[in-house]
Parts: C-alpha cells; sequence; structure tokens
C-alpha cells in the first residue's frame, strides 16, 4: 500500500491511496482542520499504478505522480507542455 497527500489551494488536503489493485482518493469538504472527510473514491484508469508524489499546480489542484506496473512514470492531471 503507498499514500501520498498534498495541500490544495486553499490549505485543504487531498489524499492518495494505493489499495485493492487501483488509487482511490478523498478531500476535506472545507478549510476547517477540525473538517471530516469526503468518502473514498476511486480514480478511473489507475489499476496497477502505485502514488509515488504529489505537487501542486497553479490552478490549485494537484499532479499526482504513480509508477505502473510494468514501471512506467505516470502523471494525473499534469498539464501537457
Amino acid at each position: 500500500m503507498s499514500i501520498v497527500a498534498g495541500p490544495l489551494s486553499d490549505n485543504r488536503l487531498q489524499i492518495f491511496v494505493y489499495h485493492l489493485g487501483s488509487i482511490w482518493s478523498t478531500w476535506q469538504p472545507s478549510a476547517d482542520p477540525d473538517s471530516g472527510w469526503l468518502p473514498w473514491s476511486q480514480m478511473e484508469d489507475t489499476q496497477g499504478a502505485q502514488c509515488v508524489a504529489t505537487c501542486p499546480l497553479p490552478d490549485g489542484s494537484l499532479a499526482l505522480f504513480a509508477v505502473g506496473s510494468q514501471g512506467a512514470m505516470y502523471c494525473r492531471n499534469c498539464p501537457l507542455t
């Protein structure tokens, strides 16, 4: 199992975890540090990919970097360059 977290633009946290063969995510619904978490949701097309890192993007979202089952590196929500 692998797990990574990153801050969103308003200081809420988003968590990504590799579990049951794919990546799942949850985040805080408000910036209040005592707020709960939304239900876990499975990310599409992430079977066999393990989370390794996140980084914030200029629009306040997070990019997720993952390694696939064959060793290839992937980036989800990464801007095109």
